[in-house]
C-alpha cells in the first residue's frame, strides 16, 4: 500500500506539508525501482497507519509517518526497526530524534559520524525479503557519491569548518 501510506503521510491536519507531489512521483519511481518501501499496520481489513522510507544497501530511513488508529504508526515503526535488524540493517535515519523515538532506542549522532556510518552500511548487500536481492545503486548515483565525498574531504582540508550539529 505504498502510495496509500505516503499520500496519508502528506496529509495533515495544519495542511502544510512537506510531502508535495513531486516527491510522491519521485518516491514512486523509487519504490518501483526497489529503493522505497512503506511499512504498515492494519486493523480490521483497513490500513490503520505507517510509515514509508528509502534504503540503499543496510541504510534505511523512515521519512513519515501516519496512523488512523491510536498508535498504528508506533507499531508499523517498532515492527519496521526489528525487521530491518533481524534482516541486518546497519543504520535507520529517522530524520530529528522525537522523543517517543527514544522508546526505541534512537540516538543523536554527529554528522561525521553519521557520514562514516553511512559510506559503510550502503556497500551491504541486505534486502528486505527472502528471495529478493538488494537492488544495486546506478551508477550515476555511485559516481555522484564519490564525488560528493571527495569535495567535502577537499573543503575539510582546506580549512573549512564542518559542521557537527548537522
Amino acid at each position: 500500500a505504498f502510495e496509500e501510506v505516503i499520500r496519508a503521510c502528506a496529509q495533515r491536519p495544519s495542511g502544510h506539508t512537506w510531502i508535495l507531489p513531486e516527491l510522491i512521483e519521485g518516491y514512486q519511481r523509487l519504490f518501483k525501482m526497489g529503493f522505497a518501501h512503506s511499512y504498515e499496520a492494519w486493523h480490521g481489513g483497513q490500513l490503520a497507519g505507517g510509515c514509508f522510507g528509502v534504503h540503499l544497501g543496510g541504510y534505511a530511513s523512515v521519512e513519515s509517518t501516519f496512523y488512523r488508529v491510536s498508535n498504528a504508526a508506533k507499531v508499523a515503526y517498532g515492527r519496521t526497526l526489528l525487521h530491518l535488524q533481524a534482516r541486518g540493517w546497519l543504520l535507520v535515519d529517522s530524520n530529528p530524534v522525537a522523543d517517543p523515538a527514544l522508546n526505541y532506542g534512537e540516538e543523536w549522532i554527529p554528522r561525521w559520524k553519521f557520514e562514516g556510518l553511512l559510506r559503510h552500511a550502503i556497500e551491504q548487500p541486505v534486502s528486505l525479503f527472502d528471495g529478493r536481492s538488494c537492488p544495486p545503486l546506478p551508477r550515476a548515483v555511485r559516481r555522484a557519491m564519490r564525488m560528493t565525498r571527495l569535495i567535502r574531504r577537499l573543503s575539510h582540508g582546506y580549512g573549512a569548518v564542518a559542521d557537527e550539529q548537522t
